[in-house]
C-alpha cells in the first residue's frame, strides 16, 4: 500500500541500499514502520487507534518529510489519526511522563514499594 501511495504522490518509496556494482537497478522497497500505534476504547466498547511518529529534533529534512507524508497518507487511508512529535521542551516532558508511566511494564513485575 505504501508503494502505491509513493507512486501516486510521485515520491521515491524508501528502499534498501544497493550493493556496490549494482548501479542502475532500483533498491528493494523497505518496510515502513510507525513508532507507536495506541488502541483506545470508548465507554460504549468501541475501539479506535492513533498512530505516532517520533523524530529526535525539530528540523526535519525534505526526505524525512516525504517519508512522513507517505506514512500520514497510509494512516489517513485507514481512518487512523496520525501525529508527528519532534524534539521540543513540550515533547521532552511528554516523553519523560510516558517513560515514567510505562516503566513498570518494561520491568519484570511491579516494583516493591513496601
Amino acid at each position: 500500500m505504501t508503494q502505491n501511495i509513493a507512486r501516486i504522490i510521485n515520491i521515491d518509496h524508501p528502499a534498501l541500499r544497493r550493493k556496490a556494482g549494482e548501479k542502475g537497478t532500483p533498491g528493494e522497497p523497505s518496510v515502513m514502520t510507525t513508532d507507536f500505534v495506541l488502541t483506545f476504547q470508548n465507554p460504549d466498547g468501541s475501539v479506535w487507534y492513533q498512530a505516532y511518529s517520533i523524530k529526535s529534533d525539530e528540523v526535519i529534512t525534505k526526505r524525512n518529510a516525504e517519508k512522513q507524508e507517505i506514512e500520514r497518507l497510509y494512516w489517513e487511508g485507514i481512518n487512523v489519526r496520525f501525529q508527528v512529535y519532534t524534539g521540543s521542551d513540550a515533547t521532552r516532558t511528554k516523553s519523560t511522563n510516558i517513560s515514567w508511566v510505562t516503566s513498570p511494564f518494561r520491568m519484570r513485575g511491579l516494583p516493591d514499594y513496601g
